[in-house]
């Protein structure tokens, strides 16, 4: 029978411990990853944020390779980097196992341990006596709160098998699981929330070049989202005014309900910047930011969006069953001047 072990990343660098401690750790079905340094470990933590659920930490360990064991600079650095690369993510909970003396290393643990360990006396755990508590307990917390993300792919599991089903990008996956989190995990308490619109026109790109490969749009080094939300919703696009208009690309079918049309292009405008830039011929960000100085900063409007994306991503599966002939999807349109086209998707 297949184990799925609780992955566990541990920094402990000697050689004894790391060889006898996972194989206990194992009948708790967990499975200590070992890094004999705080960068070592800190470089996996970043890498694949989502493959951990705790983190152990041996109180005098090395900072760096080249260090030398030192509590006190190994501690505080190391806490520190988790709750940064942390924030505004799932956050993965530490524990220090230690064969120390508390006297030695109780200052230098920092109280938000006891956000999700205070329930324990003790400010770490000992290598000689609670070491099996240690593997209970984080067998425990892991099965009773499972990560955000897989959570939100549990709630959403339809629109994330579109998204592997139809090849979107696994960036999408990623962005509109981040996206879909804070509606549901408040707790999460991400101030920076309003930050993310880009990763909103981001899915929205995603999807286009998805498109390009079923032969819904024409091929383009850089995707012109307003344009191409033009030709899936049915519309020429035109070069110049009045007389002088040409047109670019011919449409001769509609591919998005006019629902899809109106929410697309809606988010195309309000998503295309940074809340932050100020610049003055931006438009679109001005727009946005005076928005949310009006309705006292919420996320709503972004939440709504991730909403909105897994209706289109469900209604994009379901008409990519029923229009699959990539040749057929190409006569929906025509470009007629590829000179200009050239210009408006370079």
């Amino acid at each position: 029978m297949n184990i799925e072990y609780i992955q566990v990343l541990w920094v402990e660098d000697d050689p004894e411990v790391r060889l006898t401690f996972p194989m206990e750790a194992a009948k708790y079905g967990l499975e200590l990853v070992a890094f004999d340094c705080w960068d070592d470990a800190e470089a996996a933590l970043k890498r694949d944020h989502n493959r951990w659920s705790a983190i152990i930490l041996d109180a005098k360990c090395k900072h760096h390779k080249d260090s030398v064991d030192n509590a006190t600079r190994f501690l505080i650095n190391a806490t520190n980097a988790i709750t940064n690369i942390c924030h505004g993510q799932r956050f993965i909970p530490w524990y220090v196992l230690s064969g120390q003396a508390e006297t030695d290393i109780k200052e230098l643990i920092p109280e938000t341990r006891n956000v999700w360990d205070g329930d324990w006396e003790k400010t770490f755990y000992d290598k000689n006596t609670d070491r099996d508590l240690l593997f209970r307990r984080i067998r425990y917390t892991t099965r009773q709160s499972r990560s955000a993300d897989l959570k939100i792919h549990e709630m959403y599991k339809t629109v994330f098998e579109a998204i592997t089903n139809l090849g979107i990008d696994t960036d999408a996956d990623i962005y509109l699981t981040d996206l879909l989190s804070e509606i549901h995990f408040p707790e999460l308490d991400n101030k920076d929330y309003n930050d993310k619109y880009k990763k909103v026109r981001q899915i929205v790109e995603y999807i286009f070049r998805s498109m390009i490969e079923k032969g819904l749009l024409p091929r383009q080094k850089k995707i012109n989202l307003k344009c191409s939300n033009l030709i899936l919703s049915g519309y020429p696009v035109t070069y110049g005014r009045d007389e002088n208009k040409t047109t670019v690309v011919e449409v001769n079918h509609t591919v998005f309900p006019k629902i899809i049309q109106d929410n697309m292009i809606h988010m195309i405008h309000t998503a295309g910047s940074d809340v932050h830039t100020s610049s003055n011929d931006d438009d679109e960000n001005k727009h946005l930011q005076e928005y949310l100085k009006n309705v006292g900063n919420t996320s709503y409007l972004l939440k709504s969006y991730a909403l909105q994306l897994c209706d289109v991503i469900l209604w994009y599966q379901e008409y990519n069953n029923k229009h699959s002939n990539v040749n057929g999807n190409t006569s929906n349109w025509e470009i007629k001047d590829k000179i200009k086209f050239s210009q408006l998707f370079r």
